[in-house]
Protein backbone atom coordinates (compact mmCIF):
# COMPACT_ATOMS: atom_id res chain seq x y z
CA UNK A 1 0.00 0.00 0.00
CA UNK A 2 0.73 3.61 -0.45
CA UNK A 3 1.36 6.27 1.82
CA UNK A 4 -0.94 8.81 0.27
CA UNK A 5 -3.90 5.79 -0.89
CA UNK A 6 -6.37 6.88 1.76
CA UNK A 7 -6.54 9.95 0.24
CA UNK A 8 -6.67 9.31 -3.56
CA UNK A 9 -10.37 10.27 -4.22
CA UNK A 10 -9.40 13.92 -1.92
CA UNK A 11 -6.76 15.69 -3.80
CA UNK A 12 -3.62 15.33 -6.23
CA UNK A 13 -0.27 15.61 -4.05
CA UNK A 14 2.57 16.88 -5.50
CA UNK A 15 5.52 13.90 -5.28
CA UNK A 16 6.46 13.40 -1.87
CA UNK A 17 9.92 14.39 -1.46
CA UNK A 18 12.62 14.96 1.18
CA UNK A 19 12.15 18.20 2.85
CA UNK A 20 15.65 18.40 4.16
CA UNK A 21 16.54 18.50 0.40
CA UNK A 22 13.55 20.51 -1.18
CA UNK A 23 14.03 23.73 -2.51
CA UNK A 24 11.44 24.76 -5.08
CA UNK A 25 8.63 24.76 -2.23
CA UNK A 26 5.50 26.52 -3.33
CA UNK A 27 4.24 29.73 -1.47
CA UNK A 28 0.18 28.38 -1.76
CA UNK A 29 -1.87 27.79 0.94
CA UNK A 30 -2.07 24.04 1.58
CA UNK A 31 -1.79 20.80 3.26
CA UNK A 32 1.11 18.67 3.55
CA UNK A 33 2.08 14.64 4.99
CA UNK A 34 4.87 13.79 6.35
CA UNK A 35 5.91 10.07 5.09
CA UNK A 36 8.51 8.16 7.45
CA UNK A 37 10.77 5.85 5.73
CA UNK A 38 9.12 2.48 8.39
CA UNK A 39 5.54 1.76 8.65
CA UNK A 40 4.08 2.77 12.10
CA UNK A 41 1.22 0.24 13.39
CA UNK A 42 -2.61 2.12 13.80
CA UNK A 43 -5.83 0.56 15.36
CA UNK A 44 -6.36 -1.08 11.58
CA UNK A 45 -3.35 -1.55 9.83
CA UNK A 46 0.20 0.48 9.57
CA UNK A 47 0.80 3.32 7.59
CA UNK A 48 4.31 5.87 6.38
CA UNK A 49 2.19 8.87 7.26
CA UNK A 50 3.24 10.30 10.80
CA UNK A 51 1.67 14.15 10.22
CA UNK A 52 -0.82 15.95 8.47
CA UNK A 53 -0.96 19.81 8.86
CA UNK A 54 -1.81 22.87 6.66
CA UNK A 55 -0.96 26.39 6.27
CA UNK A 56 -1.58 29.57 4.44
CA UNK A 57 2.00 29.71 3.22
CA UNK A 58 3.59 26.49 2.53
CA UNK A 59 6.87 27.78 1.96
CA UNK A 60 7.35 29.37 4.98
CA UNK A 61 5.60 26.41 7.18
CA UNK A 62 8.23 23.90 5.71
CA UNK A 63 10.74 26.12 6.27
CA UNK A 64 10.25 26.16 9.84
CA UNK A 65 9.84 22.19 10.16
CA UNK A 66 13.01 21.95 8.41
CA UNK A 67 15.11 23.91 10.21
CA UNK A 68 13.75 22.68 13.10
CA UNK A 69 14.05 19.10 12.32
CA UNK A 70 18.26 19.96 11.15
CA UNK A 71 18.63 21.24 14.75
CA UNK A 72 16.75 17.99 16.01
CA UNK A 73 19.08 16.66 14.24
CA UNK A 74 22.35 18.68 15.41
CA UNK A 75 21.59 18.94 19.01
CA UNK A 76 20.25 16.03 21.06
CA UNK A 77 21.54 16.68 24.35
CA UNK A 78 18.65 17.19 26.48
CA UNK A 79 16.42 19.36 24.40
CA UNK A 80 13.02 17.44 23.13
CA UNK A 81 11.15 18.77 20.32
CA UNK A 82 7.34 18.92 19.19
CA UNK A 83 6.17 14.88 18.33
CA UNK A 84 6.81 16.13 14.43
CA UNK A 85 10.22 17.72 14.50
CA UNK A 86 11.28 14.25 16.38
CA UNK A 87 9.53 11.79 14.22
CA UNK A 88 11.13 13.53 10.98
CA UNK A 89 14.84 13.69 13.39
CA UNK A 90 14.62 9.50 13.73
CA UNK A 91 12.49 8.19 11.03
CA UNK A 92 12.66 10.67 7.76
CA UNK A 93 11.01 13.77 6.66
CA UNK A 94 9.52 13.48 3.07
CA UNK A 95 6.74 15.16 2.92
CA UNK A 96 3.79 15.28 0.10
CA UNK A 97 1.69 18.71 -0.91
CA UNK A 98 -1.49 19.82 -2.30
CA UNK A 99 -2.65 23.45 -3.19
CA UNK A 100 -5.56 24.06 -0.96
CA UNK A 101 -8.64 25.00 -3.35
CA UNK A 102 -10.25 27.22 -0.77
CA UNK A 103 -8.96 27.61 3.15
CA UNK A 104 -6.29 24.52 3.74
CA UNK A 105 -7.75 23.95 6.74
CA UNK A 106 -11.06 22.00 5.33
CA UNK A 107 -8.37 20.32 3.34
CA UNK A 108 -6.63 19.59 5.85
CA UNK A 109 -9.98 18.24 7.82
CA UNK A 110 -10.55 16.49 4.89
CA UNK A 111 -7.53 14.61 4.90
CA UNK A 112 -7.44 13.64 8.58
CA UNK A 113 -10.85 12.11 8.52
CA UNK A 114 -9.89 10.28 5.18
CA UNK A 115 -6.42 8.94 7.36
CA UNK A 116 -8.89 8.57 10.76
CA UNK A 117 -11.53 6.35 8.26
CA UNK A 118 -8.87 3.77 6.85
CA UNK A 119 -6.80 3.58 9.93
CA UNK A 120 -9.21 4.19 12.66
CA UNK A 121 -6.25 6.82 14.28
CA UNK A 122 -4.64 9.83 14.35
CA UNK A 123 -1.20 10.26 12.58
CA UNK A 124 1.23 9.60 15.34
CA UNK A 125 2.63 12.91 15.24
CA UNK A 126 -0.81 15.13 15.41
CA UNK A 127 -1.81 15.72 18.68
CA UNK A 128 -4.64 17.90 18.48
CA UNK A 129 -7.46 18.39 15.90
CA UNK A 130 -11.41 19.46 15.86
CA UNK A 131 -13.32 16.13 16.34
CA UNK A 132 -16.41 18.03 15.21
CA UNK A 133 -15.15 19.23 12.11
CA UNK A 134 -13.38 15.50 11.33
CA UNK A 135 -16.59 13.94 11.80
CA UNK A 136 -18.52 16.52 9.61
CA UNK A 137 -15.78 15.32 6.88
CA UNK A 138 -17.06 11.95 8.24
CA UNK A 139 -20.26 12.31 7.54
CA UNK A 140 -21.18 11.62 11.17
CA UNK A 141 -23.49 13.65 14.17
CA UNK A 142 -21.33 16.06 16.17
CA UNK A 143 -21.92 13.84 19.06
CA UNK A 144 -22.60 10.06 19.63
Amino acid sequence: MEPLDFAANITVFLPPCDLLEWEEIPDTPGCYVFIAKRAFPYPQGRSRVFYIGQSVNLRHRLYRHKMAIRLAKSQRLLVVYRPITEYSAKFGANVAVTKAQKDPRETEFRLLAAFMEQFRGLPVANSAVNWRKVREHLGKPAEE
